[in-house]
């Protein structure tokens, strides 16, 4: 927690919490009944997907949550 609040703000670990156990619970739920979310295609796409540039993704997120 400590190292979080170099970071984020209290607000913001809140969030991340929510989202993340949000997504846990989802991911768990999906796989245990064998729901496929996406088409093939799209997952075959995914996989492909591997090149995530840390700069862009923080001004996204800045965009779209942080600076609210």
């Amino acid at each position: 927690m400590a190292e979080l609040k170099n970071y984020y703000t209290s607000e913001q670990i809140v969030e991340l919490t929510i989202v993340i156990g949000h997504n846990n619970f989802w991911n768990r739920f999906t796989d245990s009944l064998e729901i496929d979310m996406e088409s093939d295609e799209l997952q075959d796409k995914f996989k492909k997907s591997t090149n995530v540039d840390i700069e862009d993704y923080t001004n996204f997120m800045k965009d779209c949550w942080w600076n609210r």
